[in-house]
């Protein structure tokens, strides 16, 4: 019962406070879930409450990085998962002193299905996207990691900086610290591998990994 407990704390009957090694210490509480019975949509979609606290969390390493940042850009698609409960072809825009916006390419009328994330905006190329963040930057901080040159190259041309600086070591710090939330789907993440491996029985007919989900 590890993961009901978890999931206690985090739908707010016992808060709970993590922090992360940004020195951002967060206490998630929220009414959403009166009872232990975990909700079948909150597996399938991100809590926009856990997304708020990891942009909350990203926000702060890049704080503690460098308090004169000006603007993020995520292309890597596990970050941008991590940031807004979906990952699409598209860019997710962080600015210091502004709201966060997700501008998807292809698909948006997906990440709008899959997401609780607030600004979903379409977009058919970076011209679309530069009115969001309007200006021009000293720096603009990306994942580069997995973005490729070229791609960067077009993202420069309607995104005008003097140097690019990466955000990939932020990234990580933040998606190290793992919320309530996250230990929750881990633990029914194990405990499905466990019945799968010592439980599960191969049934006339059915596959065996059907049979244990229509358990």
């Amino acid at each position: 019962m590890a993961s009901l407990r978890l999931w206690r704390h985090w739908a707010g009957a016992d808060p709970v406070e993590h922090h992360d090694s940004c020195g951002y210490t967060a206490r998630q509480s929220s009414p959403l879930f009166a009872n232990d019975l975990v909700p079948e949509y909150a597996m399938t979609k991100v809590p926009i409450i856990e997304l708020n606290d990891r942009m909350q969390r990203f926000r702060a390493c890049m704080d503690a990085q460098d308090r004169d940042w000006e603007l993020a850009a995520i292309f890597g698609r596990v970050n941008q998962y991590y940031l807004t409960g979906t990952m699409q072809d598209g860019v997710l825009l962080i600015p210091r002193d502004g709201q966060a916006v997700f501008c998807v390419r292809r698909s948006c009328e997906r990440a709008c299905a899959e997401s609780l994330f607030p600004d979903i905006r379409p977009m058919k190329g970076f011209r679309d996207a530069a009115p969001v963040v309007p200006g021009t930057r000293e720096i603009i901080h990306v994942d580069t990691k997995v973005v490729p040159l070229a791609l960067l190259d077009r993202f420069r041309k309607y995104f005008p900086c003097k140097e690019v600086a990466s955000l990939d070591s932020q990234a990580l710090r933040v998606r190290a610290v793992k919320s309530p939330y996250e230990l929750a789907i881990m633990a029914r993440t194990g405990a499905i591998h466990r019945r799968i491996l010592e439980e599960g029985q191969p049934t006339s007919g059915v596959s065996r990994f059907s049979a244990v989900w229509l358990r």
